[in-house]
């Protein structure tokens, strides 16, 4: 049972290191490496804010998306 748990837990951390990897090359995609962390942190906590439906959500979701296909066809 231990062994199971502990074959959880590693995946687990596992998965969110992943996570983080990825988040992290975002940040670096996105030119912001040597951004203030609390700049960028009050950055993503407007974005967390934003509506969705709104325009401005919709207009970076957008702008996110094209550079992304610019990294995969580029």
């Amino acid at each position: 049972m231990a062994q199971a748990l502990e074959a959880v837990t590693a995946a687990e951390r596992k998965r969110d290191a992943h996570e983080k990897i990825q988040l992290g090359g975002v940040v670096i995609k996105a030119g912001l490496r040597t951004v203030d962390k609390a700049v960028l942190l009050g950055a993503l906590l407007e974005v967390a804010a934003l509506d969705p439906a709104s325009d401005q959500y919709k207009h970076l979701k957008e702008k996110g998306r094209e550079a992304f296909e610019r990294e995969v066809g580029g």
